[in-house]
């Protein structure tokens, strides 16, 4: 392919995440495009920010597969921390950061550097208008809310030349992203400042105004988890161009299987249309067979790509429950039988609902067979449909061989009237190439000879390199020594190496503003976020008149919206009269906390509302945050 052609087309990026170093390495090895990690500060997922070493380690493997690395600050800042938060920017962009995830505009009003900015999806990137308004501030890319339809993507892209990030995959927040608060109002742990206690993880009871049961003690918050995999293709179409894998809180395997999992579905989607390629370089040769219902699942839904549908909740665990491996047909003592297509091994773990829908689990001691002796049958019978959310002989072929990622690369071998050659281009065209004086002889078997030689210039070691096709120019078949040969193959490859990181194609971004851009409210309410000088002074300049405190800087919650959802609980339990009909409020407790749950049946919104504390017992509230400097 020539190499311009190549360049012309369309870059897709399946973006990884990565809870630590380990993880990004394998996401890298994996096939991930591009890496996703978290500031050492500020970051929406504060257990799992970075030091600045793990960081800039991570940039420089990715980089020699011309992947990118981007960084989230993706959370509200206080005053007092954005001296803290300039230098973290200014020092991953020093490192050759690929972008900076940011969720507080109040950054904008400093002198950053010129590093592409994305704007988070706790940004709440819902609608074409807002997201217009990014653009015109200087962003190149937007994180899409999780809630958009397949039709929304498509008109946001008909509207704004961003780029466009879309989740994929993984676990679902329950309420549009940066507009939650419940977590601060019941723990005071605010997921707008990376701390979120995942309150939606725990059960409520569901009545009427009137005390009418609906529903009691279960996981009515708690979302399935994200698989896209079916409609890849549908969101190319859409325009959405970076492929984003949920999980900065996931472990190592899971990051491995999603990450090669979708990067097989998104290569022979590629290969399908000759106008968009990977955004990165390198072929992963896998040694397992990829597969994500065998990692942390809670079963999995579409959300609201298509529009509407009831089976999204995860209604009776916030838990992994694994693939369904089948039913079973008989209990006698801890042994059972299993009606099933699958291989079982000791070692698997299975989990079950039980009479009360309530998970348990259970580990695997001996198989024959569909036989399994269990070490505990406690709640299984005859009928129970087993699900495997640990499988040993898959986990075990995961980690057995690593997974390794080669850039294909062509060697030349020439004769020149005093020294021969070595030249070594790889896929996108860098080229290293090496003069040597090399010890050679007439060979006297003349087609082992240049077996001999094509074998020792074929060879990548522990390269990032795998060479595919070897071309030899000489007059005659010689000998060479294998150590002379060795040196200068293993020479070149070493300068290629480092031709590709000279050529890594970096983005450097002088952010402009529309100075006719204006913000598309004049009032702003608390859902804004708005927690520091820096901000307000943002929204002012763009014509914003009245501008309410964030709900972090407020101590009465009582009456406020502490979660705006597009998940109804109206619509999933069939009480739902239409969009003209009436819809009046119902009630949610749990842990000691009262909510009202209103909808905005219009719009097809649930807004849950803090009503009161029935047992202030039951509410504590462990502060962790620093005390914030008031706007």
């Amino acid at each position: 392919m020539d190499t311009q052609e190549k360049h012309n087309k369309t870059k897709i990026e399946l973006l990884a995440p990565a809870r630590d170093l380990e993880c990004g390495i394998a996401a890298i090895h994996y096939g991930a495009d591009a890496v996703y990690v978290g500031a050492p500060k500020f970051g929406a997922r504060k257990a799992v920010g970075l030091p600045p070493k793990d960081i800039e380690t991570i940039i420089n493997e990715a980089h020699k597969y011309w992947g990118r690395v981007y960084v989230a600050l993706n959370t509200i800042l206080y005053d007092n921390e954005f001296d803290e938060a300039i230098s973290i920017i200014r020092s991953v962009y020093s490192m050759g950061a690929d972008g900076i995830i940011i969720q507080d505009l109040g950054l904008l009003e400093l002198d950053l550097p010129p590093i592409p900015l994305i704007a988070s999806t706790q940004m709440h990137n819902y609608d074409v208008a807002h997201i217009q308004f990014l653009e015109q501030v200087g962003f190149q890319r937007a994180i899409l809310a999780r809630e958009l339809t397949l039709e929304d993507i498509r008109k946001i892209r008909n509207s704004t030349s961003l780029e466009l990030e879309a989740f994929i995959h993984g676990s679902l927040c329950v309420s549009f992203s940066g507009r939650c608060y419940l977590s601060y109002a019941t723990q005071h742990r605010s997921a707008n400042r990376g701390e979120c206690a995942q309150p939606c993880r725990l059960p409520y009871s569901l009545s009427t105004l009137d005390g009418k049961s609906i529903a009691e003690n279960e996981y009515l918050l708690s979302l399935k988890d994200l698989n896209l995999s079916r409609y890849l293709s549908d969101l190319l179409s859409a325009g959405v161009t970076s492929f984003k894998i949920e999980g900065r809180l996931k472990d190592i395997s899971y990051v491995k299987n999603v990450t090669a999992f979708y990067r097989q579905q998104l290569d022979a989607l590629l290969a399908s249309d000759t106008s968009f390629e990977k955004s990165s370089s390198g072929k992963m040769f896998y040694t397992f067979n990829p597969e994500p219902s065998k990692t942390f699942n809670r079963g999995f839904t579409t959300y609201f790509l298509y529009g509407r549908q009831k089976d999204i909740l995860s209604r009776f665990t916030p838990k992994s429950i694994g693939a369904c491996v089948g039913k079973v047909k008989e209990v006698r003592g801890n042994y059972i039988r299993v009606d099933s297509n699958e291989q079982f091994r000791a070692g698997d773990g299975l989990c079950f609902f039980d009479s009360e829908n309530k998970l348990c689990g259970t580990r695997v001691e001996k198989v024959e067979g569909h036989n399994l002796l269990l070490a505990e049958s406690n709640g299984i019978k005859v009928g129970t449909e087993l699900f495997r959310n640990f499988d040993a002989a898959f986990d075990k072929e995961l980690n057995r061989n690593p997974t390794k990622r080669k850039i294909s690369v062509t060697i030349e071998f020439n004769e020149l009237p005093s020294v021969f050659e070595l030249i070594a281009v790889d896929e996108d065209g860098n080229k290293a190439r090496i003069e040597r004086a090399l010890t050679h002889s007439l060979a006297k078997n003349k087609e082992l000879a240049m077996r001999t030689l094509h074998t020792q210039l074929s060879k990548s070691g522990g390269t990032i390199f795998d060479v595919k096709k070897v071309k030899i120019d000489i007059a005659v078949p010689y000998l060479f020594t294998v150590k002379e040969l060795n040196n200068i193959r293993r020479d070149v490859l070493q300068q290629l190496e480092r031709e590709r990181i000279a050529h890594f194609p970096k983005i450097f971004i002088q952010r402009k503003e529309n100075p006719l851009a204006a913000f598309l409210e004049k009032a702003l309410n608390y859902s804004y976020n708005v927690s520091n000088s820096y901000v307000e002074q943002f929204y002012k300049r763009f014509g914003v008149e009245k501008i309410e405190k964030a709900f972090e800087l407020t101590d009465d919650h009582n009456g406020k919206v502490v979660m705006t959802t597009k998940h109804c609980l109206r619509f999933y339990f069939d009480l739902c009269n239409g969009k003209k009909g009436k819809n009046e409020p119902l009630v949610l407790t749990g842990r000691g906390f009262r909510y009202l749950l209103s909808f905005q049946c219009n719009d097809c919104v649930m807004k849950v509302i803090l009503d009161e504390k029935k047992d202030k017992r039951m509410c504590t509230r462990g502060e962790s945050n620093p005390q914030p400097t008031a706007s």
